[in-house]
């Protein structure tokens, strides 16, 4: 209904008092929320004893291509960004620092149905970046920040899974589906990679597992090492088209498909 809901979720009635905060086309990509300093706390009348005070800032996009930051107290719009294009996958926003931002800024990732990734300063929502995919297909994969190794990891409609670095946008490496079906969701990372990385700066990050499934039923197990050397692990097959994003439990890979089946395969090396 082109509007997003701010619900308290210990009120007796939510949905009924919820705030609405209108928008100009359908949202269908989920909400991303995340941790922001706002303004000085008044608690101290000591201005050197004020501390700055952690305030909750929502990500929203919608179908008519606006990225916008609101205040989830108030539901004021901090920025509002035109991307150019419907956004159906879900913002990513990185941490800050100059490793793996620009210049210490805290990015938001945000892939559009034209084919372009874009990054957007989270303070003022300025564009710092913008990755054009050349098959120019729509991108509904959300992507996905590797802190390992320091990439943005997201499939496309052409059927390449590629990697960019966060700081410059540009393309670190890219695999292709055997068959170049489409990928619509997001690729997953080994949960042990989703931690910062404990190696010292220039050093080679240890290999870390990802999986990602294509939308013919294609599932593919793949060894990242860092740079852009990518080694496929092994890789399976469904009986449907497969929409949704694999899991990875030890050596076992849970995806849904739409043959109405939960497939379970399991890895052999």
């Amino acid at each position: 209904d082109r509007q997003l809901y701010i619900v308290d979720p210990n009120d007796e009635h939510p949905v009924e008092s919820a705030q609405k905060v209108p928008f100009e086309g359908p949202i269908f990509a989920p909400v991303v929320m995340h941790p922001s300093r706002g303004g000085m706390s008044s608690s101290s009348s000591e201005p050197s004893r004020r501390e700055r005070r952690w305030e909750r800032v929502a990500v929203v996009a919608d179908l008519k291509g606006n990225i916008r930051r609101l205040d989830t107290d108030t539901g004021a719009a901090v920025w509002n960004t035109k991307s150019g294009a419907p956004v159906f996958a879900t913002p990513c926003i990185l941490p800050a620092g100059s490793a793996s931002g620009v210049s210490g800024q805290t990015q938001v990732i945000v892939a559009c149905v034209n084919g372009h990734v874009l990054s957007l300063d989270l303070g003022t929502g300025t564009k710092l970046w913008t990755f054009a995919v050349g098959s120019r297909k729509p991108v509904f994969s959300p992507p996905v920040y590797v802190p390992a190794h320091n990439t943005v990891v997201f499939g496309c409609h052409d059927g390449v899974l590629r990697a960019l670095s966060p700081c410059r946008g540009t393309l670190l490496w890219e695999k292709k589906s055997p068959t170049l079906s489409p990928i619509a969701a997001a690729p997953v990372i080994d949960a042990h990679a989703l931690l910062p990385a404990g190696n010292l700066p220039n050093t080679p990050a240890a290999p870390i597992r990802a999986a990602y499934c294509s939308r013919d039923g294609g599932v593919f197990m793949l060894l990242l090492h860092g740079g852009n050397l990518v080694q496929e692990l092994q890789a399976w097959h469904m009986d449907g088209e497969v929409f949704s994003s694999p899991v990875l439990v030890g050596k076992r890979v849970l995806v849904g498909c739409r043959d109405d089946r939960l497939w379970c395969f399991r890895l052999q090396r």
